[in-house]
């Protein structure tokens, strides 16, 4: 009997959850957050979105803050999963694949961090 009431247990705190927010909210949520991480870097001109406005900042520091925000992209994504439903295994292919999309998401704020004309 155990068994079963955690079964029923579990079935209900899915309910709950799916109640909340059903997959497709949450894939848009996911996309729209891995969107802003993606572009925030190049749009903000602060070092980690704190502190002062630089505007002469190194290529390397967008890079590593880039990172970072995808990581917490990716972090925001895998508990939402996790409140979902089951987390899946994922595979070299998802990451590669993963990053390459995050790369596609980031390229509207590297073009306009790099590419708009500066007052001189």
């Amino acid at each position: 009997m155990p068994r079963a009431d955690a079964g029923e247990a579990v079935m209900q705190r899915r309910v709950k959850v799916a109640a909340f927010m059903d997959f497709r909210e949450t894939a848009g949520v996911i996309l729209v957050v891995a969107f802003l991480a993606a572009n925030l870097p190049f749009i903000s001109g602060r070092v980690l979105m704190v502190g002062p406005r630089r505007l002469d900042r190194w290529l390397g520091l967008l890079l590593i803050e880039w990172m970072l925000f995808g990581c917490l992209a990716f972090g925001i994504g895998l508990v939402m999963e996790m409140h979902i439903g089951q987390v899946h295994p994922k595979g070299w292919a998802f990451y590669v694949a993963l990053a390459c999309f995050y790369l596609t998401l980031a390229l509207p704020g590297a073009v306009w961090c790099f590419l708009r004309q500066r007052p001189h």
